[in-house]
């Protein structure tokens, strides 16, 4: 099943009119997005710096997907562990407990957006650390693999 989403994403991926090197940096921004914790905006943050870098526009959506309902606690906890090492913040237990408060919401998008921002504004300096810290590294290695394999293909 993975596999089968992996040869369908980077077939995807194939038919994009553009460099490889231009696919694998939008991409690259779109898994760099989601991690950020801007929820709701990972779009316009790809068409920001997808247009200041000149990638692939339509590689950095799909590069999104990344950041998924099951892969944003995970990415959450981690951006706030990392940026809380540099930012004196709430502690990670109540962060936690946000985190599981807005998992078991069940308002509207618009009325869950503006829960979101409420949770998690105590907490938000901490993760925009974190995002860059975390989504820097992590978006380089998505970059140098979709390189490596669109160099083979």
């Amino acid at each position: 099943m993975l596999k089968d989403f992996i040869k369908k994403t980077n077939k995807q991926l194939g038919d994009i009119k553009s460099s490889p090197y231009k696919v694998a940096l939008g991409f690259a921004v779109g898994v760099f997005a989601s991690f950020s914790p801007f929820i709701g905006f990972h779009m316009i943050i790809v068409l920001i710096i997808c247009f200041l870098i000149r990638a692939s526009y339509v590689s950095g959506f799909i590069g999104t997907i990344v950041g998924n309902p099951f892969t944003f606690p995970f990415i959450y906890i981690i951006t706030f562990f990392v940026g809380s090492l540099f930012v004196d913040t709430a502690n990670y237990n109540d962060f936690v407990t946000a985190i599981e408060n807005l998992s078991s919401s069940q308002e509207s998008f618009l009325m869950f957006s503006q829960e979101v921002f409420t949770t998690m504004e105590p907490f938000l300096l901490a993760l925009i650390i974190g995002w860059i810290i975390v989504g820097f590294p992590v978006s380089f290695v998505f970059y140098l693999l979709l390189l490596q394999f669109n160099k083979k293909t």
